[in-house]
């Protein structure tokens, strides 16, 4: 991470979680102009939520696992590249997620949440094997999705968006979010914008095991929301009910089980990126 005060900068390299969101809001409060995140998504998360509020801007270097947030906003993949845009390209306003569940925890997100199926392929993904994790970033994925579909079991749930309030039965999975991608490169949200105010959602209801695998041959391209059992609406807000304690992950990461209330906060972070 790195942030820049005028014409000076400061590096800070972490060592454990939690330490960019204390070192990402130390550089904001001490007058820094902008912070520079250098990492995966998980790393862009921590940046986000120390800097949310408190009008410094952010950077984004991508050189992660996945780096989905930066496909969306265009920003190029050469790191050199990347730190010259970071560092000194025009900042844009985005949208940012502000997910809350169990006893008061809230947690800020940028790109995408998952209720369901994905947040337990997340788990198999993140197994700390250190033979899985050699294995190309596809792989694990699609292997970690095989797995989880062994014994799955949909639960029931109710989605309310904007104060309207659906029966889903047999909920596949629900994602939801400002960006468009996941899973490395899965175009989960292809209509997403992150700088429209709005909250897409997507999510699929009574598709059987054998539909799963159709399924992800369009997810590449976007084309999974053609399909007549997925479903996909914009809102502000979100609230997911199940009935049984459902994971949900957020960027990758898994954070809880359901009920989930995600909110919009339209315009609430400066992005250095591309104009779109």
């Amino acid at each position: 991470m790195w942030s820049t005060l005028g014409a000076e900068g400061e590096v800070c390299v972490t060592t454990r979680p939690g330490e960019a969101t204390e070192a990402a809001r130390r550089f904001a409060e001490a007058g820094a102009e902008r912070v520079v995140a250098m990492g995966g998504d998980g790393t862009l998360n921590e940046v986000v939520a120390g800097l949310l509020g408190t009008g410094a801007g952010l950077g984004l270097v991508a050189v992660g696992t996945g780096n989905d947030y930066a496909r969306t906003l265009g920003l190029p993949t050469d790191p050199v590249a990347a730190l010259a845009v970071a560092a000194g390209g025009p900042l844009r306003p985005v949208d940012v997620g502000l997910a809350r569940w169990g006893d008061g925890e809230e947690r800020p997100f940028v790109n995408v949440a998952g209720v369901g199926f994905d947040a337990e392929v997340t788990k198999v993904f993140n197994s700390r094997s250190r033979v899985w994790r050699a294995l190309p970033v596809r792989v694990r994925y699609y292997l970690a999705i095989a797995r989880t579909l062994v014994g799955y079991r949909p639960p029931v749930a109710k989605v309310t968006l904007d104060g309207e309030t659906l029966d889903v039965p047999g909920l596949l999975l629900l994602a939801a979010g400002h960006a468009r991608y996941y899973g490395a490169g899965m175009m989960v949200l292809p209509g997403a914008d992150p700088s429209d105010g709005l909250m897409d959602v997507v999510w699929g209801a009574g598709v059987g095991p054998g539909e799963v695998a159709g399924l992800l041959t369009k997810v590449d391209s976007g084309a999974h929301v053609d399909h007549p059992k997925v479903h996909t609406r914009r809102c502000r807000t979100l609230v997911v009910e199940t009935d049984r304690p459902v994971a949900f992950h957020l960027e990758g990461d898994v954070r809880g089980v359901t009920p989930l209330r995600v909110e919009t906060l339209s315009g609430a972070l400066q992005v250095a990126a591309p104009p779109q």
